[in-house]
């Protein structure tokens, strides 16, 4: 099951005339489209071009240009995937917009099933999508595509079994079968099979041979041969990342710690919220590869904790400490992010003789500062380290602070979270 453009779909629920118009949702900081509705493909608006790039498309078409509203397209996931769940429990969350779903093999009218997934989805959340049917993810997944492209399918395509499959697949590009890149369809192509079908029919052991187990396991699942099991409960983390380009140049080393702090506390947050803790710290920071003529930098470092944690105040320390030990003057930032590394559950945990643990009266303090947050929204409660206030030489104080922080994510055309903040709820005028 794929949401169609989902981006674009859920500014769409809330803004029913955008529907039918030219609609491209922009990157992180407005840089590139991320996210594009039909009628922007048939304008040849490319997937990841930069705005100015287009603008000149943007103006003479009325190109409704958006920036990426993360949290309402997070929440739109969630209920979509409720619906699915009303099929089956066996789901799997593959991405934002995407999942796979398992029924038993004795499961009546499939096609039928999957037009009733899409027409609950479509009534309960607004969102389109396209569910795509095989007996193994890959032929699932180019069933979605297939339905995606050609409208004669409605929506819904069973690969398993279909009279037409061979010439559906042979009219499939290689390029597009989950699992195979860009090398291996250059390979693939330079040895005349250029399509799903040839590849299905390729000689197993000269896959296994000439594109490693992984491709030997996709002319399997093309075959229809299951190996790639569903994922109810995916294996825990190793690892979390926090990380976000600037919006503005940052050359001065608070603004740079005020951004640290800010990662540290979302990343501490998130732990918290997976019933994680970090063994370790990782900081980096760079300038721009792109800025060629500037001289160019990257900050980076990690520190060890004693014991494992995801007490924000020792994250917020930690990644203050290497900021300020890895920080060079006269070079501009663009980018940074954390790491928390090798990750243990919160319980059992592990206790270290030579370091005391977390006192319960700060673990309360998180656990409301949580609640909190959760309730009111993210941010509501904020370490004193993310409001530290700096200003850029050459501007006036008034200047930098309507400017905000130049770590802040820039959001100029940004909608309202209509379903996750109250003072964002759509109002109703009778």
């Amino acid at each position: 099951m794929d949401g169609n453009n989902f981006y674009v779909s859920c500014e769409r629920v809330f803004r029913p005339e955008l529907v039918g118009r030219p609609v491209v949702v922009l990157s992180n900081n407005d840089g590139c489209v991320v996210a594009r509705s039909d009628e922007a493909k048939g304008l040849k608006v490319g997937m990841g071009v930069p705005l100015f790039k287009i603008r000149d498309i943007v103006r003479e078409h009325a190109v409704e240009v958006l920036s990426s509203n993360y949290e309402l397209y997070g929440d739109f996931s969630r209920r979509v995937v409720e619906c699915l769940e009303e099929f089956t429990p066996h789901v799997e969350r593959y991405s934002i917009d995407e999942s796979f779903a398992l029924f038993g093999p004795g499961t009546p009218d499939l096609t039928g099933l999957g037009r009733r997934i899409r027409e609950t989805i479509r009534r309960y959340t607004g969102i389109p999508v396209c569910v795509g049917i095989g007996t193994s993810k890959t032929l699932a997944k180019a069933a979605n595509k297939i339905a995606k492209k050609r409208k004669e399918f409605g929506g819904v395509l069973n690969l398993s079994g279909h009279p037409d499959a061979d010439n559906l697949l042979e009219a499939f590009p290689v390029a597009d079968v989950w699992g195979i890149g860009r090398r291996r369809t250059e390979f693939l192509t330079e040895q005349g099979i250029t399509t799903a079908r040839a590849l299905r029919d390729a000689d197993v052991a000269w896959a296994r041979a000439n594109l490693s187990v992984v491709g030997q396991r996709t002319v399997y699942e093309l075959r229809g041969l299951p190996c790639i099991p569903i994922e109810i409960a995916p294996p825990p983390k190793r690892m979390m990342c926090s990380s976000r380009s600037f919006s503005r140049v940052v050359m001065n080393v608070v603004e740079l710690k005020q951004a640290a702090a800010h990662h540290a506390t979302r990343l501490a947050e998130k732990l918290r919220r997976q019933e994680r803790q970090a063994m370790a710290l990782l900081v980096f920071f760079k300038t721009s590869r792109f800025n060629e003529n500037e001289p160019q930098h990257t900050g980076f470092g990690t520190i060890a904790f004693g014991r494992a944690t995801a007490h924000t105040p020792e994250m917020v320390e930690a990644a203050l400490a290497i900021v300020e030990r890895e920080f060079r003057v006269g070079y501009k930032y663009r980018k940074l992010g954390l790491m928390a590394l090798d990750l243990v559950p919160v319980q059992p945990e592990q206790r270290n003789f030579f370091v005391p643990p977390v006192a319960p009266k700060d673990r309360l303090a998180m656990e409301v500062i949580d609640k909190i947050n959760r309730r009111l929204g993210k941010g509501t409660l904020k370490t004193a380290a993310e409001m530290q206030l700096s200003f850029s030489e050459g501007k006036s104080e008034k200047d930098q602070e309507k400017a905000g922080p130049g770590w802040e994510m820039r959001q100029e055309t940004r909608t309202p979270r209509w379903t996750t903040r109250w003072n964002e709820i759509p109002t109703a005028k009778a």
